[in-house]
């Protein structure tokens, strides 16, 4: 069983000057990829160790078709880096330290076995085909339905209805003139929301 380091998403030592430079390499290696991810491997975190402490890694288990061209990518490119793309983003960069012939591959390097599962899952993610396909289609109106706008209608004569009693029984004559001027003002507002429709 092989185990690889992995380093941090943009490793040092390959690019200090720009970001560009970086996200062309990432379009390089996705280029390169001897493996789409579609069904030849499976990630799984857990922690791992022989006989020493044990730290946080992610197992790939390659397929029968996966471990032959896995196999021959690694003999090629033995102590280089092994981008994992993912929608031309690098998760991660592991360095091959040895051929992987077994389909077995260990990567390392992570804090905690949280950040190992996250990659693992990123890349079960990323591995799975999802289909787009159209399930149901609505169309919404801004503007209120007719039964919406009658029961506002109604609401209105109401209220106004309560307002003008209630101006009647407190102020009598007063309370009519308001009454009267209230109804104006409203025929008035009515008509300029007409005009400007």
């Amino acid at each position: 069983m092989l185990t690889c380091t992995t380093g941090p998403v943009a490793p040092s030592g390959l690019c200090t000057v720009t970001r560009n430079c970086w996200r062309w390499i990432s379009w390089l290696l996705a280029m390169a990829a001897p493996i789409s991810g579609s069904s030849d491997a499976k990630r799984v975190a857990q922690m791992s160790g022989g006989g020493g402490m044990p730290v946080p890694a992610v197992m790939e288990t390659y397929t029968s078709a996966g471990t032959d061209k896995f196999g021959k990518f690694t003999i090629a490119h033995v102590h280089e880096l092994n981008g994992l793309v993912l929608d031309d983003k690098i998760l991660s960069a592991p360095n091959i330290n040895e051929p992987i012939l077994d389909g077995r591959a260990e990567i390392t390097g992570f804090k905690d076995l949280k950040e190992a599962q996250a990659l693992a899952d990123l890349l079960n993610a990323g591995a799975l085909p999802v289909p787009m396909r159209q399930v149901q289609t609505q169309q919404v109106d801004a503007t209120l339905g007719p039964g919406a706008m009658e029961k506002m209608v109604h609401a209105g004569l109401i209220g106004f209805a309560c307002v003008v009693v209630f101006m009647l029984l407190m102020y009598r004559l007063p309370g009519l003139v308001a009454s009267l001027a209230l109804v104006i003002y409203s025929l008035y507002a009515m008509a300029i929301y007409r005009v400007m429709e």
